[in-house]
């Protein structure tokens, strides 16, 4: 509830500031990331880890430039995919736990924060930077051997960070771009509930962009 109420407040404040902007963009599109981070996360499952070496993710996204300074304020929120899968086999955990597995987690993130066009045009290159809440869902766990199919939760938090990114945006129609941009995020820098795991991504996204005023 209260990642969700901080996602709300943020998009209020974006879509607020489009009363003194001049352009208002909506947009929707995906990505995928590298993982860095932590072994219990990257390290193949057979070796305890979970197997996640990249994501997906779909987006959406809402920008809105400011009044005759080359800046936009921008938020985009994004549904990321993770999936590792393997064979474990260790003496040191209850049998149930050894055999064919996959494992999934699903993170809700949303970015907040500013992008510095270095000049328009058809093709208009900018940098930014944001800030980061991100949401990580409960981990299922799912081991099939001889005794069957067996499925387990792991926790679930929400953290804190930050992000930086360079992009493009290319314009198609006059009220269509595309935003294509990479970014890298470090999802688990403040630490919250999820606990200081270092789970950052280097990730590229392409985003369609609709400009509605």
């Amino acid at each position: 509830m209260k990642a969700l109420t901080i996602v709300l407040v943020a998009c209020f404040l974006v879509l607020s500031s489009a009363t003194y902007s001049q352009t208002l963009k909506l947009g929707v599109g995906g990505g995928i990331a590298l993982i860095h981070g932590n072994k219990s996360f990257t390290d193949d499952i057979s070796a305890g880890g979970q197997g996640f070496s990249s994501l997906h993710s779909v987006r959406g996204k809402v920008a809105v430039s400011l009044a005759s300074i080359p800046i936009s304020l921008a938020a985009t929120i994004s549904y990321h995919f993770m999936s590792g899968k393997g064979d474990f086999n260790s003496s040191a955990y209850q049998p149930i736990l050894n055999g064919s597995t996959e494992i999934k987690m699903r993170m809700l993130s949303l970015a907040v924060g500013g992008q510095w066009t270095m000049y328009q045009g058809p093709i208009a290159p900018y940098a930014g930077a944001h800030v980061l809440l991100s949401s990580f869902g409960h981990s299922t766990r799912t081991v099939t051997n001889a005794s069957g199919v067996h499925e387990f939760s792991g926790g679930s938090g929400t953290n804190y960070g930050i992000g930086f990114a360079l992009g493009a945006e290319i314009r198609v129609l006059p009220k269509l771009d595309i935003d294509l941009n990479a970014a890298y995020d470090f999802n688990t820098l403040f630490g919250g509930s999820f606990g200081t795991s270092n789970f950052n991504t280097f990730g590229f996204a392409a985003t369609v962009l609709f400009t509605v005023n």
